[in-house]
């Protein structure tokens, strides 16, 4: 219940609106409860009693009801969904905050599919039970006790036997709730790996194709899309039994009214017209008791969902700001780790007792085997991470007594994988300042050696570039990264094998874009190769997360040891390239006073626009254009119809237990009326016990028919949902590169889970 409890909670903001839903549904109440009492006047004083000018009156006062229930009803639906929309707006800002002030840490053990459906699934099932099931909890509950009220007014007696089977409503509620909410938590993590299956597919489709095993993807995705087609179906036929049994347990209550009912009115202590306003009163529950099931069904998911969704926002990061961290102002740069040992899981470090100091502007260089440690080092810089022991000081302070924003301001960062966005190239660049001017844009761009290829394009600054960035080259997208980290003019520059993933030439024309942007700032290189290193102030070499050597380029190369080794295997085997790219190799004293960058501490954004806006509109019309590009294509359904076709004789099976049970509906009333007309007329007891029993087995027939004919419409809608997945997995798996080139990976996964459960939903 707390995890109701705290939806309750993010609900209260809204309680004027939820106030004014609940008194629309009091309205509703009342409008319904109306209802049977006008019968009871209606067949009393008008028909029985022969008043023809109250039945005109009564009709009219009848249409009014309804109109007032329809207004009340519409006010109920209205305010309760806007309650529920604004709840789950809520609760994805709250989510999406938390998890970007979360450290890399919980994102390293985290998948990035599973984040992404409790981001969606989750949040709309709480927005459905929001806008769906508090009212109708509260709608059961006011109706009950109004029904009970005015029945037992009227007859305590037959309204005790009345609501004697409502208990075991209750009991098979409970008992429901107990068997389906761990299928439904299973359920749930099956439907986050299935995401994450697919989010995996979409982000590696490159690798894919490149090693042909689209057939492994696709066994992949089968194997879990059958897995969570498996835990539905084991949740739809608990739901399909339980839903029907509660009305079949009320049912035997009107069988009760009828029987009880009957002798009490041939004994003269009931009229006909109170008789049939018990009956109406009655079946005025019918529908929220149906609806019990389906509550409980959907409380059951909901908190399922709501465990999974507070389960990050009660996360703790690890990287925490302390309540009197202080606002350093501008940094000058100089770094120190101070015996600093850390470890991703505690008791397994993979950096041991690191000890190095780096002045202002010095350029220190961080090489040595994959896995010694040299992303885990300048990850602490910035707070990424922190230490397990030893601290991190940037100009004498420890990083941990600074501002997290204030600090990673001044720390520019240039990743090995230079992730864009999808926006313009002129939004990426300012991506870590959004208030940058487009003159202090184009000097960072300058600075990287990117503003010519960008001027050259067709929209130049304002060109979008694809998801990832994907529509520029590997050299392109690092220039970009670089101007990127430029724009901050930061007095900190991380270079995290920057050149690691590209060709020599473009390697030589990044380290022409880095040649004059270290001056006067303090820079850890990570590198691969010695000719991008070898100019440095510091060399540090790294071997499993501890210093085994360190010193300058000519030192190192001239005494035995690991950078030795590194430096001839190179020379070696790539004198040529090396040669090439020592004539754009890093060196301080390279730099000059009339770099580009100083345009960007120097231009101030006085009287210059900021880029946000402009581009996000753009970006937002294009948006909207291709959106009403996709206009309706007919034929829809019955492409769809064909994913149901090979179930046809299931369908059919389904289709005979409607008709089924709609003629066992049509008897229930027609049992009444020879309960009314001739049982009781003719005073016959005997005549009336049949009828009451020929009314359970009806609701009894009932009840088995809606069960087949639920449980064989959910088989068969999730089997089309599985035949669907895998045909646009499938189809997918054959589509170009191109294809991706211009789409986003969000919008597939859309298609392939929210869309494909719509018409599943449909089915």
């Amino acid at each position: 219940m707390s995890i109701l409890w705290r939806v309750l909670m993010i609900a209260r903001r809204y309680f004027l609106w939820t106030g004014l839903a609940y008194l629309c549904l009091l309205g509703t109440t009342g409008a319904t409860l109306a209802v049977p009492w006008m019968l009871r006047q209606i067949v009393d004083r008008g028909l029985i009693g022969g008043d023809r000018d109250y039945l005109v009156f009564a009709a009219f006062v009848m249409i009014g009801i309804h109109v007032a229930r329809g207004g009340f009803q519409f006010g109920v639906q209205f305010l309760n969904q806007y309650v529920s929309e604004r709840v789950a707006f809520q609760l994805r800002n709250m989510l999406y905050e938390h998890l970007q002030r979360l450290s890399f840490a919980y994102h390293d053990r985290s998948r990035t599919g599973d984040l992404i459906s409790r981001m969606t699934s989750d949040i709309n099932l709480v927005r459905m039970f929001t806008g769906q099931d508090f009212i109708r909890i509260a709608n059961t509950i006011f109706l009950y006790i109004a029904v009970a009220i005015a029945m037992f007014s009227m007859h305590p007696q037959l309204a005790l036997l009345s609501f004697a089977t409502i208990p075991l409503v209750f009991v098979a509620a409970t008992l429901y709730a107990k068997r389906v909410r761990p299928l439904y938590r299973r359920l749930q993590r099956q439907f986050a790996t299935l995401t994450d299956a697919l989010q995996e597919s979409l982000m590696g489709v490159r690798v894919v194709k490149a090693f042909a095993r689209e057939p492994y993807e696709i066994e992949k995705f089968d194997r879990e899309n059958e897995r969570y087609l498996t835990r539905e179906l084991a949740a739809l036929r608990l739901s399909a039994a339980v839903r029907p049994l509660m009305l079949f347990i009320s049912a035997v209550g009107v069988a009760a009214i009828l029987w009880y009912g009957g002798q009490e009115t041939i004994r003269d202590n009931l009229t006909i017209g109170m008789l049939i306003a018990f009956n109406a009163y009655l079946l005025q529950l019918a529908m929220p008791t149906r609806m019990i099931g389906m509550t409980v069904d959907r409380f059951s998911r909901v908190i399922a969902s709501g465990e999974r969704l507070f389960e990050i926002l009660d996360q703790p990061s690890p990287v925490e700001e302390r309540p009197n961290a202080i606002d350093p102002g501008q940094l000058h740069g100089h770094v120190t780790f101070d015996h600093v040992s850390f470890g991703y899981i505690p008791d397994r470090p993979v950096l041991h007792e690191i000890c190095l100091d780096a002045a202002p502007g010095q350029t220190v260089a961080l090489i040595g085997s994959t896995g010694s440690g040299k992303s885990s080092l300048v990850s602490l810089m910035p707070r990424f991470y922190d230490v397990t022991a030893g601290s991190v000081l940037i100009d004498g302070r420890d990083v941990r007594d600074l501002q997290l924003p204030a600090l990673r301001r001044q720390v520019g960062i240039v990743m090995q994988e230079s992730l864009l966005h999808s926006v313009s190239i002129g939004e990426n660049i300012a991506f870590g300042r959004p208030d940058a001017s487009q003159t202090e844009i184009e000097a960072a761009a300058q600075a990287a050696q990117a503003h010519e290829f960008i001027v050259d394009m067709p929209e130049g600054y304002d060109t979008i570039v694809g998801e990832r960035g994907s529509t520029l080259s590997g050299g392109q997208r690092q220039r970009v990264s670089i101007a990127r980290a430029l724009v901050l003019n930061p007095p900190i520059l991380l270079l995290d094998d920057a050149t690691a993933s590209v060709d020599m030439q473009t390697e030589y024309e990044i380290q022409q874009a880095l040649r004059t942007v270290m001056q006067g700032r303090t820079t850890f290189v990570i590198a691969q190769r010695v000719s991008t290193v070898q100019h440095a102030d510091q060399i540090i070499v790294l071997d499993e997360g501890r210093i085994v050597q360190r010193g300058r380029h000519a030192e190192l190369a001239a005494q035995p040891g690991a950078y030795r080794d590194i430096h001839r295997a190179q020379v070696g085997d790539q004198e040529a390239d090396t040669a090439a790219a020592e004539d754009g190799s890093i060196s301080q004293d390279d730099h000059q006073a009339s770099s580009p960058t100083h345009a960007i501490a120097k231009t101030g954004p006085a009287g210059v626009p900021a880029i946000g806006s402009p581009h996000d509109a753009r970006a937002d019309k294009r948006r909207s254009k291709e959106t009403e590009d996709a206009t309706y294509r007919p034929g829809v359904l019955r492409r769809t119809a064909r994913h149901v076709r090979p179930y046809t004789w299931r369908m059919s099976a389904s289709v005979l237990l409607m008709i089924i049970v709609a003629a066992a509906n049509l008897v229930e009333p027609l049992i009444i009326k020879q309960v009314l007309d001739v049982a009781i007329p003719q005073e016959d007891l005997g005549l009336l016990t049949l009828f009451a029993l020929a009314y359970i087995a009806a609701t009894g027939v009932t009840w088995v028919g809606t069960f087949g004919h639920t449980y064989i419409m959910s088989w068969v809608g999730q089997r089309a949902l599985l035949s669907l997945r895998r045909q646009l997995f499938l189809h997918l798996q054959r589509l170009t590169l191109s294809y991706y080139d211009r789409t986003s990976a969000g919008e597939i996964m859309s298609r392939l889970t929210g869309d494909a459960q719509a018409i599943n939903e449909f089915l």
